[in-house]
């Protein structure tokens, strides 16, 4: 599926979340065609795939959110990113002090 930005708040039919304008959405051609029409996406999205690396760990949700691996939810990329990088230091601590308790 495509990513498109969302030019104007409208209530999601599949989900009934309200989508505001500024986040960005996955649909497929059929979906993004009718959202054309009601005049709520803009342009597609443009991947970067330089910054894929960063994300690895993070799921993509709705609204510009994004959910860590251990389930906590952070909005925005680069606060998300942050929020990755301190997780995986806690759980590296974690891992070392466990290893030498043995």
């Amino acid at each position: 599926m495509k990513k498109y930005h969302v030019t104007s708040n409208f209530i999601d039919i599949d989900t009934d979340e309200l989508v505001k304008a500024g986040d960005i959405i996955e649909a497929d051609d059929d979906r993004a065609e009718l959202l054309r029409e009601k005049q709520v996406i803009g342009k597609e999205v443009q991947e970067q795939q330089d910054d894929d690396h960063d994300l690895e760990g993070l799921k993509k949700l709705a609204g510009g959110y994004y959910e860590l691996p251990n389930g906590d939810k952070v909005r925005g990329k680069d606060n998300a990113i942050e929020a990755l990088k301190v997780l995986n230091a806690a759980t590296t601590d974690k891992d070392q002090k466990t290893d030498g308790e043995q």
